[in-house]
């Protein structure tokens, strides 16, 4: 099954897939951020993945964060 990206890099820019609502956009943008600052500063994929979903999940509760993830996922799943 295809995925589709919700967050990449173009050059020094953070683009969002226009699929994402904008209400998560700060979110994902806050994730991004952070992954890139850890990996310029040496971690590993894996561990600046697990970082930056902290960050991003910052300041909500556990339901909010298994809607947010649900939702993001859905979208992601819809393909090309």
């Amino acid at each position: 099954m295809p995925y589709i990206r919700l967050a990449c890099f173009k050059k020094d820019h953070i683009v969002i897939n226009k699929r994402v609502p904008k209400k998560y956009r700060a979110r994902l943008k806050r994730h991004m951020r952070v992954y890139r600052e850890l990996r310029k500063n040496g971690y590993s994929r894996t561990v600046a993945i697990k970082r930056a979903r902290r960050a991003e999940h910052r300041g909500m509760t556990k339901a909010e964060i298994f809607k947010y993830e649900g939702e993001l996922g859905s979208i992601a799943r819809r393909g090309k």
